[in-house]
C-alpha cells in the first residue's frame, strides 16, 4: 500500500494510494496472483471520488472502475450509472478512513462500501487486541472484522481481518483474507516514510 500522490478531481483535493498484491515466484507456478487497486480519496473526509482495480487471480481476470459524483447523487462505471444516496468508501479507502478514527474495544463502525456496482453496508467491529510479530519486532494490534450478523445479511462469504497497529498511526500489520484458493495472509514487511 502506498500514497502515489495528491490529485485534483472533479476540483477536489484527492490522494490517490494504491495497493499492490503478488504471490512471490515460488507461489507464481501454483496460483499466480497480480491485483492493483487504486483509489482517489477524499483528502478532508477520505471518502472515494474514484476507484479501480485490476484482479488476476489463477485463471480469475477482473478490471473495473467506477467515479462518484456526490453533487449529482451518480456512481458511474463502465457498465452503470448508480444513484448514491450517502458518502461511500470503496475496498482501499475504508482502510485509511477507519485510520483515522478514534478506536476501542467492542467498536462497531458502520461503513458503506461501493463495489461492482453494488452498494453495501458493512458494519466492522473491534473484535480484540492482539500482538502481532513481524520483522519490525512485536506490534500490538487491533483486530478489525466484518460484524458476523452483517456478514450473514448480505451472504458475504469472504472474511478479511486486518490489524492496525494500536498507536496513533494505525499502521496495517496484518491481512488475513479467505480467497478462492484458501487464505491469504499478508504481513507487514517495512514501513517506508518521506
Amino acid at each position: 500500500m502506498e500514497i502515489i500522490g495528491i490529485e485534483i478531481l472533479n476540483g477536489v483535493r484527492t490522494y490517490h494510494v494504491r495497493s499492490i498484491t503478488e504471490t512471490n515466484p515460488f507461489f507464481d507456478r501454483l496460483y499466480k496472483v497480480r491485483d492493483q487497486m487504486d483509489s482517489w480519496l477524499d483528502a478532508k473526509t477520505y471518502y472515494s471520488h474514484k476507484f479501480s482495480k485490476s484482479l488476476r487471480e489463477g485463471q480469475y481476470r477482473k478490471k473495473y472502475a467506477v467515479e462518484f459524483n456526490y453533487q449529482e447523487g451518480k456512481a458511474v462505471s463502465a457498465s452503470k450509472t448508480s444513484k448514491i444516496t450517502t458518502l461511500t468508501h470503496d475496498g482501499l479507502s475504508m482502510f485509511y478512513y477507519v485510520r483515522t478514527l478514534e478506536l476501542n474495544l467492542g467498536d462497531t463502525i458502520p461503513i458503506n462500501c461501493f463495489d461492482n456496482d453494488s452498494l453495501r453496508p458493512l458494519i466492522i467491529k473491534v473484535e480484540k487486541i492482539e500482538p502481532v510479530e513481524t520483522p519490525l519486532g512485536e506490534i500490538k494490534c487491533y483486530v478489525l472484522a466484518p460484524d458476523p450478523d452483517t456478514r450473514k445479511l448480505f451472504k458475504q462469504k469472504n472474511q478479511v481481518v486486518i490489524y492496525l497497529s494500536a498507536d496513533k498511526r494505525r499502521i496495517p500489520v496484518m491481512i488475513v483474507s479467505d480467497t478462492r484458493f484458501g487464505s491469504l495472509i499478508l504481513k507487514l514487511e517495512a514501513v517506508n516514510t518521506p
